[in-house]
């Protein structure tokens, strides 16, 4: 016959009768002769300040550890930033325990790739978030991230804007106007250099040469920059204009056009590249303009 087990509540279970599916996390520490888990110590009044602007529409995530001094865990925290709007800075407080903070990373969802989302995250005391930061406790991180390309503290450090290559970026405008020239400026919230460019000028059959000439215009409307093409185009053809920072190769066809860019020179938000054409006839129609740009994101 079978055992019948003693009534009443079970009794307490003995020292390695049962053992959990997972670990616990909870951990402990020295408190003498030991080196600190962490550099940063976070008191209660300490929040993450996370600022990030970008060129591009997306979402950025920011998760970590923190080991929390009043519980003796290691304990998660995570938030995101909706980027709506390229070239506008948003920013985010996350809220954190009194502890020890162990990890942060930054990483980028939906991003376009390239060095085009700069992100900043720092210590902040108190719910007030600016930029530059009024007395941070410590800036953790700063610099570019994207799908793929994540930012993380300790590790990556400060990057300021230009430090490294920026994203190259190719801007199309629609066709102006007939007989009037083109521009396209820089967006805003980025600095960078204008690369290349490369545009189609047909010429209607109106006399007299049309003298194409490239300009160079600073956030203030002021010219930094202006060269001739390598040589006047006449009527009635289809010609190709093209600029780029390397030297002007050829005059050989005398429908191509070449026009010598400034290398590396940086420009800031809302600077300018446009053609400024002597003879441009009321026909005459710019068209397929594709501009490559270098840019930086910047807060």
């Amino acid at each position: 016959m079978g055992t019948v087990p003693p009534p009443g509540q079970p009794g307490p279970l003995q020292q390695g009768e049962f053992k959990g599916a997972s670990v616990a996390n909870v951990v402990s520490f020295r408190t003498t002769n030991v080196d600190l888990p962490s550099s940063q110590y976070i008191q209660r009044d300490d929040q993450l300040a996370v600022v990030a602007i970008s060129g591009s529409i997306g979402t950025l995530t920011i998760s970590g550890r923190m080991w929390i001094a009043q519980e003796g865990v290691i304990k998660p925290f995570q938030a995101t930033i909706k980027l709506t709007a390229a070239g506008s800075p948003i920013s985010v407080l996350i809220p954190l325990a009194e502890g020890f903070l162990l990890s942060a990373v930054v990483y980028g969802f939906n991003l376009a790739l390239g060095q085009n989302q700069y992100v900043v995250a720092w210590i902040n005391r108190g719910n007030v978030v600016s930029y530059p930061p009024i007395l941070p406790g410590a800036v953790l991180m700063a610099g570019y991230t994207s799908s793929g390309s994540p930012l993380s503290w300790p590790g990556s450090g400060v990057n300021y804007p230009g430090q490294i290559d920026g994203s190259g970026v190719t801007i199309t405008p629609a066709n102006p106007a007939a007989g009037a020239d083109w521009s396209v400026a820089l967006p805003q919230g980025v600095f960078g250099e204008f690369v290349s460019f490369a545009a189609t000028l047909t010429t209607s059959a109106a006399a007299g040469n049309r003298q194409v000439q490239v300009q160079i215009l600073d956030g203030a409307g002021n010219v930094v920059y202006q060269a001739p093409a390598s040589q006047n185009l006449v009527a009635s053809n289809t010609n190709t204009v093209s600029g780029s920072e390397s030297n002007v190769t050829s005059t050989i066809l005398a429908t191509v056009a070449e026009v010598a860019l400034p290398p590396r020179v940086k420009v800031d938000a809302a600077s300018i590249v446009k053609t400024v054409t002597t003879g441009l006839a009321a026909g005459d129609q710019w068209s397929n303009i594709s501009v490559y740009t270098r840019q930086w994101a910047r807060l």
